[in-house]
């Protein structure tokens, strides 16, 4: 006897089927993304890595004084098979690259490694430590191959660079006759306009910008106002000072040295120097000028800081920076 599976039998084999499809592909798609975590043993390090600087943090917690920690990240050469596999979960965009980067995230409590960005890595590995109600923690991420995780006070962050003084910074040759030189300062919201007004005052006794007509464009200063900042209770901001990608590492020395100014002005604020990764290239104030100018660098800064000390820092940064 032939049976007859009438149509809403058939529907439902074809729904049947379908969900099999999705399953099937969902499990091939885990088992792909887990052996190429394998294959790199990235999965181990990035749990190895997460784990440590968790546990370097609590060691912080318990000695007095000040703490800096260098801390080298492990680089992972990726393997013929995960360059593979990667066809499969990536597309073959992603064949270019040899090196995998980590991603560090720091939280509150805990710390995050991916082995390519938080959106793409579906599996990060994470540890957490101890929190503090006496410890602020900066909150932020870094993909390099080598960290600074910081205790400063009350405050612990991570970052890419830490430096105390001036002989740290990169030592490119920058020494120039100031009084030929046209220095700007630009707002690129409403909120620094008074900053940016006040540091420019100081600035034109030492450069030629009241008179731009005979002046090079050396230097322009973007100021942007951190709307997450600004004295917000049991908050604390890092000022982010962003820095052209420049031959001789000029802008790193420059965002080095306004780093120290600030830090020597404002000791109990945060700041950290960050090479340029395209946060303003949608800000037409911003990409619309820099081009005008030899250099250029951006400081998105907490509202709260003191804007006598802000412009003071600006300008003594840039005397060290030219002579």
């Amino acid at each position: 006897m032939i049976r007859r599976l009438g149509k809403r039998g058939q529907e439902d084999k074809i729904y049947f089927l379908i969900w099999e499809l999705i399953v099937l592909v969902m499990v091939i798609v885990a088992l792909t993304v887990a052996v190429r975590g394998i294959s790199n043993n990235t999965n181990y390090w990035k749990r190895y890595q997460s784990a440590d600087l968790a546990m370097i943090t609590e060691l912080t917690y318990a000695g007095q004084g000040d703490f800096v920690v260098n801390y080298n990240m492990k680089q992972m050469k990726m393997t013929t098979t995960s360059k593979a596999l990667l066809v499969v979960t990536s597309g073959f965009g992603m064949l270019s690259a040899d090196t995998l980067s980590f991603q560090t995230f720091l939280k509150s409590s805990s710390f995050w490694v991916y082995d390519k960005s938080s959106d793409e890595d579906k599996f990060p590995q994470s540890f957490m430590f101890a929190a503090s109600k006496n410890i602020k923690v900066l909150e932020g991420n870094h993909s390099t191959d080598f960290l600074v995780l910081y205790r400063t006070g009350d405050t612990l962050g991570l970052q890419e660079r830490y430096v105390t003084t001036a002989s740290l910074c990169p030592t490119a040759i920058t020494q120039k006759d100031m009084t030929g030189l046209k220095f700007d300062v630009i707002a690129l919201d409403d909120e620094s306009k008074d900053r940016a007004s006040y540091a420019g005052i100081m600035l034109k006794q030492y450069g030629a910008s009241a008179n731009p007509s005979s002046a090079g464009k050396e230097l322009v200063i973007f100021l942007s106002t951190d709307t997450a900042s600004g004295g917000t209770p049991g908050t604390v901001a890092a000022t982010k000072i962003y820095y052209y990608d420049g031959a001789q590492a000029y802008g790193e020395k420059l965002a080095c040295l306004m780093g120290l100014a600030l830090k020597t002005h404002l000791p109990d604020k945060t700041f950290e120097t960050i090479k340029y990764d395209g946060s303003f290239d949608a800000d037409a104030g911003f990409i619309g000028v820099k081009d005008n100018y030899a250099r250029w660098i951006i400081l998105k800064y907490d509202k709260s800081l003191d804007r006598d000390n802000f412009g003071l820092s600006i300008k003594e940064a840039l005397i060290e920076y030219y002579k």
